[in-house]
C-alpha cells in the first residue's frame, strides 16, 4: 500500500514536483549545516579574541549557522596549531593565525608546522607595531633611543611578545635597517601585548614595541610616549607619531606588520572556504568594525584566499630570512 501511495504521489507532482524534491534534498545538505568552530590560538581578552568575538555573531547571521569562539591558547600557539591540523577538512573548523605564529613556525616550532600545512582562508587586518617608551625615557625620538641602546649594550630592556614573534621580527628588522644589533638591547618576552605595556608602565623595562590599542591608553594618562609607528605611512588613531622612516631611518623596511586572519584544515574543499572567507570579509566592511579599526591604530586587507595564501608565504620567506640572518636565540 505504501509503495501505491508514493507512487501515486510521484504521478501528480510530476516531472516539476520531482525538481522541486530535488532542490529541497540539495539546499538540506548546503554548507554550512551545523555550527562552526572558530579556534583561538590566544587566550581571553587579547586582541585576536575581541575581534573574534566582535566578528563571530556578523558571520553567523550572514551563513545561517552559529560560529562559537573557542579558546585554546597553549605552547605559544602550538596547542591550536595541532588541533587546526588534525581537525576533519570539511569547514566546521577554522583558527586564527597571526605574524607571530608564522614567526614561531620558523623559530620554536619549526618542523612541527608549516604554512604549507594550512588552507589560508582570509587576511583581514594589519596592525602595525608602534615603539613607545617609559615617561622617564629620556630618549625624545627614535634616534635617541638607538643612541641609548647602542652606548649600553645588553642594558637596556624591551618589553614584548615571545622570540621568534612577529614584533621580535619587526625589531630585527629595525635594528637591521638602522645598522645596530637587535641584541644590543634585552628582549623581555610577555604573554600578551597588554602584558608588556604594563610591565614597561611599571618600568620593568624601558620600551615596549607593541600595538596602538594596548598602548594608547597609558600614552594618554602620561605614563608612555611613543617615539615611532613601523608602517609605510602614519596611523589615523595616532596622525601626530612619525614612520620609523620619517625618524630618521629611511633603510628600514616598514613593510613588514602585524596580521590577522583566518585558516583551516589542510584539503578543506575551495567552495567552503570561499563562503567562509565572504562572510568574514563581509562583516569586516560593516560600520561598527570599521569604526574599531580606527579606534584601536589598525587597517582592514579583506584578503580572499588566494590573496592571502601569496600574502602567508610572503610574510613567511622575509620571516624566515630574518631568523636565519639576524639569529635566534
Amino acid at each position: 500500500m505504501k509503495k501505491q501511495t508514493t507512487s501515486f504521489v510521484i504521478s501528480i507532482l510530476g516531472a516539476g514536483g520531482l525538481a522541486f524534491l530535488a532542490a529541497g534534498t540539495v539546499s538540506a545538505d548546503e554548507f554550512p549545516s551545523k555550527p562552526i568552530h572558530y579556534v583561538l590560538h590566544a587566550g581571553a581578552g587579547g586582541g585576536t579574541d575581541t575581534m573574534a568575538r566582535l566578528l563571530a555573531p556578523m558571520v553567523s547571521e550572514y551563513l545561517g549557522q552559529k560560529v562559537v569562539v573557542r579558546n585554546m591558547k597553549g605552547g605559544g600557539g602550538a596547542k591550536q596549531m595541532g588541533y587546526i591540523t588534525k581537525a576533519k577538512p570539511d569547514g566546521y573548523i577554522i583558527g586564527s593565525t597571526t605574524g607571530s605564529l608564522i614567526g614561531r613556525m620558523n623559530t620554536v616550532l619549526k618542523g612541527k608546522f608549516a604554512v604549507e600545512d594550512f588552507k589560508w582562508v582570509a587576511g583581514m587586518l594589519t596592525d602595525p607595531f608602534v615603539f613607545a617608551v617609559h615617561k622617564d625615557n629620556p630618549s625624545k625620538n627614535l634616534k635617541d633611543l638607538v643612541k641609548m641602546v647602542t652606548s649600553n649594550p645588553a642594558k637596556h630592556k624591551i618589553a614584548s611578545y615571545v622570540v621568534g614573534g612577529a614584533q621580535w621580527i619587526a625589531w630585527n628588522i629595525f635594528a637591521n635597517g638602522a645598522g645596530f644589533k637587535p641584541t644590543d638591547a634585552v628582549w623581555i618576552p610577555y604573554d600578551n601585548m597588554g602584558s608588556a605595556s604594563v610591565a614597561t608602565v611599571g618600568g620593568h623595562a624601558g620600551t615596549t614595541v607593541n600595538f596602538v590599542g594596548k598602548t594608547l591608553q597609558h600614552v594618554r594618562a602620561g605614563n608612555l610616549r611613543y617615539l615611532a609607528l613601523m608602517a609605510p605611512q602614519r596611523s589615523a588613531a595616532i596622525p601626530d607619531v612619525p614612520t620609523v622612516n620619517e625618524a630618521g631611518y629611511p633603510n628600514v623596511d616598514s613593510n613588514f606588520q602585524q596580521f590577522r586572519g583566518l585558516v583551516a584544515p589542510k584539503g578543506t574543499p575551495d567552495d567552503r572556504v570561499k563562503k567562509i572567507a565572504d562572510a568574514f570579509i563581509k562583516a569586516m566592511k560593516t560600520d561598527r568594525i570599521k569604526k574599531w579599526l580606527k579606534r584601536t591604530g589598525k587597517s582592514s586587507m579583506n584578503y580572499g584566499p588566494k590573496k592571502f595564501t601569496e600574502f602567508a608565504t610572503n610574510i613567511n620567506n622575509v620571516t624566515a630570512k630574518y631568523v636565519k640572518g639576524l639569529g635566534k636565540k
